[in-house]
């Protein structure tokens, strides 16, 4: 294939691995953490729905590569890659069941689980620290949630 396709490849690889971690939090499930982005404006709230309710509730995470860099490692022979992802949550909000308390204790989980493991299971060379870069409410698919953005930068040796 193509230069492109083996980047792109390779950053569904680290979003699948960014995805099994979020899955080893307490609260999160497999099925409501989604490696792609979608777009949730105008009638797509089933869409939504479907994708990031569980019990009854929104609580899912999506996750998106945001950018991409390399330098060379070695000139003509492999390039370090510099990759941020950015890991978006959403969680129903409920005042009653103080839901916003049980939202930050999801995103504190989910760096948590990405701290313990530097290399992502093996995929990744090493990731940066991961960084709350956006928290609060926001209305997605027409349902008001708690809302968090987390960047997280992942480093890998690409051979040419």
């Amino acid at each position: 294939g193509r230069a492109g396709d083996v980047v792109a490849a390779y950053a569904d690889t680290i979003k699948g691995a960014i995805a099994a971690k979020l899955a080893t939090v307490a609260g999160l499930s497999a099925a409501t953490i989604h490696t792609r982005v979608r777009n949730f404006g105008g009638g797509n709230e089933a869409t939504f729905q479907a994708l990031f309710v569980a019990g009854g509730r929104v609580n899912g995470w999506e996750i998106e590569q945001e950018s991409g860099s390399a330098e060379w490692a070695s000139v003509n022979v492999a390039t370090d890659q510099r990759d941020l992802f950015l890991l978006r949550g959403y969680y129903g909000v409920n005042d009653a069941a103080d839901s916003a308390a049980t939202f930050r204790a999801l995103v504190e989980g989910v760096c948590d689980a990405l701290h313990r493991d530097h290399t992502l299971g093996g995929t990744v060379t090493t990731h940066g620290a991961a960084q709350l870069r956006r928290y609060g409410f926001g209305t997605r698919g027409g349902t008001l949630t708690h809302y968090a953005e987390i960047a997280l930068e992942a480093r890998w040796t690409r051979k040419l």
